[in-house]
């Protein structure tokens, strides 16, 4: 008789078998009823959801869309950007780095800036590639800076997460837009009288 490392217990007939000494008998456990699943409705998903978005931290966004891509290995800062924040355009320094767009062609990256940016409580400084490129965010944030927070991704739940100073520090995604607007009116409706 033995004992898996899963916990199930078995019965060895060649141990019996070569003369070697018994194990220490162990009583068998019953077996433990198996705890039916509940079928979530789609109402107790959006509630739940609800009270999460409400416990969380919550981020001021200052300038527009950041987009943070852990498939991409730089950080990207378009000159447009730069232009809406009224920075010194002397800061910035030249770069010898080609960057290869997201439909496989290739840009010359030939400017380079280091941004102080606030993210949560925190702040960050990061260097970042200036590009002049049509794009819907203002900045996006890379492999470099996920790895220099040691923030942690989900593009699941469109959240990142990172430590500063013992504290976890949730910054939440894209917020999901209401349809209609719950009111404390109630609706009236009249027949045809």
């Amino acid at each position: 008789m033995g004992v898996t490392r899963s916990g199930r217990v078995y019965e060895n007939p060649e141990a019996v078998n070569r003369g070697k000494a018994p194990t220490a008998a162990l009583g068998i456990a019953p077996e433990a009823t198996p705890i039916p699943y509940k079928k979530v409705t789609e109402k107790e998903v959006e509630a739940f959801i609800k009270i999460i978005k409400a416990s969380e931290y919550k981020v001021v966004e200052q300038m527009g869309w950041v987009m943070i891509d852990n498939g991409l290995t730089l950080n990207v800062c378009l000159v447009s950007t730069l232009k809406q924040m009224n920075v010194d355009l002397n800061c910035i320094r030249p770069s010898k780095t080609t960057v290869r767009a997201f439909d496989g062609s290739q840009r010359e990256v030939n400017r380079e800036i280091d941004l102080l940016i606030n993210v949560g409580p925190c702040s960050f400084n990061i260097t970042f590639q200036v590009i002049d490129i049509p794009n819907a965010f203002s900045l996006l944030l890379g492999r470099s800076w996920i790895h220099l927070a040691g923030a942690v991704p989900s593009t699941l739940h469109q959240k990142l997460k990172f430590i500063v100073e013992e504290r976890l520090i949730t910054v939440k995604g894209e917020e999901d837009y209401a349809i209609y607007k719950e009111t404390t009116v109630p609706y009236i409706s009249i027949g045809d009288d």
